[in-house]
Parts: C-alpha cells; structure tokens; sequence
C-alpha cells in the first residue's frame, strides 16, 4: 500500500488516476470544495461510475470540470479491470456513514489498491489509517 509521503511525493511528479465508484451522498458540498482546492494544484484525473453528475456544477465553477469524467455504471468484471488502471480509490465519507465499514472497503482493499478518503472523521477512518490502508482527509 502507498503510505501518505509516497502519494504525496508520487503526484510531484505524476498524473494522480483516481476511480469512484457508485454515490456521491447528499451534504459532501463543504467537502467537494475543499477537493476542488486541492485539485487546482495537481494533475490528476478522476473518474466517477455513477448514474448522476452529482455535484459537477461545484466542479466546473471551481474550474477543475477537465480533471473530472463521468461515467456510466459497469460489471463487476469491469471493476476489477478498472481497479488495475488507478493509482488510488477516492471514497467520500458522510457523516451518517463515518461509522459504516461495509463490504464495498472489504473489496478494495483485495485490489490492493490505495484508498484516498474524504469526509467525516468515525470508525472507517480509523479503519483505513490504523491497517495503513491509505490516507483520509477530513
């Protein structure tokens, strides 16, 4: 797994590839921003798999829309695949879920991939920074 220095000192020098899959939740707008922020200083592309566009207004008015593409949903076969393209997973993490570990972490970490979590501080950051899994932003 890539420690929070290796990341760090991995995007100085190259294109950060992050993945999300499935919903971004209702109230991450605070945090949306504070991502936008934070993409204007590194090249980085993500890719979301969802059914909606949630928050993509936050992200072209914050001038970052060209780091962000959307997609449609795919197999579970063509997660995997994708899984294999990315440096990183991006997971939001809202507050009525910061205490959720569900199946969808379980599945990640056998990617072994890391995961780059935003969000509400609760049990899944705790889980994801005590087993060195990735990094969390709050």
């Amino acid at each position: 797994m890539i420690l929070k220095e290796q990341l760090y000192n991995y995007v100085k020098k190259n294109k950060l590839k992050l993945v999300n899959f499935g919903s971004i939740h209702s109230g991450m707008d605070i945090v949306i921003h504070s991502l936008c922020k934070a993409l204007k200083n590194i090249d980085v592309e993500i890719n979301f798999y969802s059914v909606e566009k949630k928050y993509n207004d936050i992200f072209t008015s914050n001038k970052v829309g060209n780091k962000i593409k959307y997609n449609a949903l795919v197999s579970e076969f063509e997660v995997a695949k994708i899984y294999q393209r990315v440096d990183a997973i991006l997971m939001f993490i809202p507050k009525h879920f910061k205490d959720s570990i569900t199946t969808k972490y379980m599945e990640i970490v056998a990617s072994r991939k890391p995961i780059v979590a935003i969000g509400c501080e609760g049990d899944v950051s705790q889980f994801i920074q005590t087993n060195k899994l990735g990094i969390f932003i709050s």
